[in-house]
């Protein structure tokens, strides 16, 4: 029995200040440098959809482990 690789698609990574998001519901992983923290958030019409964790101030994304530097976002081709 031959084990089939399972396909891989493209991730484009986003610079930690753009939110490109456009106009309706959007995806994105987020990666937190500081604790490194990775979760899938949502946007609604480019803005963050509410999170217990992660908070957006301006076009960027953080995360309340406290550290000031902004997350990663990563998000599907």
């Amino acid at each position: 029995m031959a084990v089939r690789m399972a396909s891989r698609r493209p991730v484009r990574v986003l610079e930690t200040t753009a939110l490109d998001h456009g106009v309706g519901e959007s995806e994105a992983t987020v990666f937190c440098p500081g604790c490194t923290a990775f979760e899938t958030v949502w946007f609604l019409n480019g803005e963050l959809m509410p999170t217990r964790k992660f908070a957006q101030v301006g076009s960027r994304i953080f995360h309340d482990c406290g550290t000031s530097r902004p997350c990663w976002l990563y998000r599907p081709r």
